[in-house]
């Protein structure tokens, strides 16, 4: 079984966060039927 990591950062403006939110909810769904998916995480950063 590969191990596959996925790293994305990604900077919604504030109009787009929304979205961006809704499209982070069903990407877990999507990657855990992965064998070897471990977990999606989402970590953001103030300014």
């Amino acid at each position: 079984m590969p191990n596959i990591i996925v790293l994305c950062e990604v900077k919604p403006a504030k109009t787009g966060m929304q979205k961006y939110l809704e499209l982070a909810a069903m990407l877990k769904p999507l990657l855990s039927g992965f064998e070897g998916f471990i977990r999606a995480e989402r970590f953001s950063q103030s300014e």
